[in-house]
This record gives C-alpha cells, sequence and structure tokens, in this order.
C-alpha cells in the first residue's frame, strides 16, 4: 500500500496537521475506560468546529461477513471541494477506483486491529492533485462489539 504515486494512500503514525489530534484523543480516551467507542457516543453536536472535515460510513458487508463496502451516511461541507461533490447517501463501490482502494486499505485495517489509523495522500480532483491531506478513520461499534461504523477526519494540509 506504500507505493508512492498519487492514487495510493501511505500509512502513517504521526500528524502533519493538528486538527485530527483532538477526534483521535477522544477515541482513545473512551477506550482507555475498557469501552468500545460506539456510535452513540459521537454526537455532533459536539464536534462543531470538525464537522466540515468529518465523514462517517456504515459498514456494509459481504455474504460470509467480510468488510465488501461503506454507504455514506456523513459527508461534511468541507471535504465536497476538494474531494468531489456531497456523496452522502451513496456507497464507496459507485466511485470505482482508485477510490474504493483507497478507503478500503485503512478500512481493512482498522478491522483487522480494532484500532484507528492515518493515512496520508494527495486528492485525486484535475487540478487538485498538488494538495495533500491526512485522514483517520476510528471504529465505532455497535453493542456487541462489531466494527459498525468508520469515523473519519480529514486535514488538507500546507503546500511547502
Amino acid at each position: 500500500m506504500a507505493v508512492e504515486d498519487n492514487e495510493s494512500v501511505r500509512v502513517i503514525t504521526t500528524f502533519e496537521g493538528k486538527r485530527l489530534h483532538r477526534l483521535l484523543d477522544w477515541w482513545r480516551g473512551i477506550r482507555s475506560t475498557g469501552a468500545l467507542p460506539c456510535r452513540a457516543d459521537f454526537r455532533l453536536a459536539e464536534w462543531k468546529a470538525h464537522l466540515p472535515w468529518i465523514a462517517v460510513a456504515e459498514v456494509m458487508r459481504g455474504a460470509s461477513g467480510e468488510l465488501a463496502d461503506g454507504l455514506i451516511k456523513v459527508w461534511g461541507t468541507g471535504l465536497s471541494d476538494p474531494f468531489g461533490g456531497d456523496v452522502t447517501g451513496q456507497k464507496l463501490s459507485d466511485f470505482g477506483e482508485p477510490y474504493v482502494r483507497r478507503w478500503m486499505a485503512p478500512a481493512r485495517i482498522v478491522e483487522e486491529t480494532l484500532e484507528p489509523v492515518a493515512v496520508t495522500g494527495r486528492v485525486l480532483m484535475p487540478r487538485k492533485d498538488f494538495q495533500r491531506f491526512e485522514i483517520v478513520f476510528l471504529p465505532l461499534f455497535d453493542t456487541n462489539g462489531r466494527f459498525e461504523r468508520l469515523l473519519t477526519e480529514s486535514e488538507l494540509l500546507p503546500q511547502a
């Protein structure tokens, strides 16, 4: 997954941007109590300054229970311009490659580890492919402890 081209994303362990730490700290705070962060723990009204960059996808599973797709439930207004418009209510698979791969690779890591993962890459939109971003992917669980939603926050990075 770490191939260096404009279509790839690369897993990172530290953020260059400043905003993503708060959401990650929130998730880790819940987890440190022994609880699994769930959809009810994440209240959009408490994240007003972050909302433009928040997205939430419902995990869709294949016949044998594997992670197969995502249904976008929340798409922040700040994501529309750099990432191509409001996609609320659409499935990830509707966008084709390389977009599916860019979402599924980190989502599969989240499912395997049940921990957040962060990635960096470049926007794929024409005339915006110079723009770099970081995204943190956080799992939200159902009441049975199953990974059911993927909460993400994106940050566009300053240009060098």
